[in-house]
């Protein structure tokens, strides 16, 4: 009999990320220490894609713009190292986005604000956050290619996979935030068909988030 796993996601995010390395890769979180990077990563522990793997052994890389969020990631997940910095097309700094839902902060145009606003949401203000371009960041923080990447950043994840090194880089799965009604659609958006022609597959999604598995492994 199965035991019972606890996902601390919002939508089981990590146990299907890690029900795909078993059935793909022959392992799960639990049977040896992976690597993760969690782009987004919004708290340590709450609606968090990768804190399950961090108590099974894992540890990574965490990447917030938020900086009040930054003192619990150091409390929760010492031994992660966290990057209080957007991951942008481009190294300088970018206008960020607060909400009085934090899982809603992000470098978003005004048309995007309004909308937010639109939905029942109460902006709070905006501030200038430092951001590092993918290139940057790869050299910087990430020495080797990871087991799982997580992203989630409101609106930019197609340019910061589109910069990915695909080579160099390569997780064996990604969990991406793809809004979309059904999967078909989904698979027809833009990130779903960058992550196809760099050699990924689809393989599950919530109602959030799609996984894609590595298919040149």
């Amino acid at each position: 009999m199965l035991e019972p796993k606890r996902s601390y996601a919002s939508e089981a995010e990590d146990l299907v990320a890690d029900r795909l390395l078993r059935v793909n890769f022959g392992y799960s979180a639990a049977d040896c220490a992976g690597s993760y990077i969690d782009i987004g990563a919004h708290h340590p522990v709450n609606v968090s894609n990768t804190y399950y793997f961090y108590e099974c052994g894992w540890r990574g890389v965490n990447v917030e713009p938020n900086s009040e969020a930054i003192p619990a990631f150091e409390l929760l997940r010492p031994e992660d190292t966290t990057v209080n910095a957007a991951i942008a097309d481009r190294s300088g700094s970018a206008e960020y986005h607060y909400f009085n839902d934090s899982q809603l902060n992000g470098i978003y145009d005004r048309s995007t604000v309004k909308h937010i606003e639109g939905c029942g949401y109460t902006y709070i203000h905006s501030r200038a956050v430092p951001c590092l371009s993918v290139p940057d960041f790869l050299a910087q923080y990430v020495p080797q290619p990871v087991d799982l990447l997580s992203l989630d950043i409101e609106t930019q994840e197609l340019s910061v996979l589109s910069a990915w090194d695909w080579e160099g880089k390569r997780p064996k799965i990604v969990c991406v935030e793809i809004h979309s009604c059904s999967i078909p659609q989904m698979l027809e958006t833009p990130v779903a068909l960058l992550l196809q022609q760099v050699g990924y597959s689809a393989q599950g999604r919530v109602w959030h988030s799609s996984f894609f598995v590595d298919q040149r492994r």
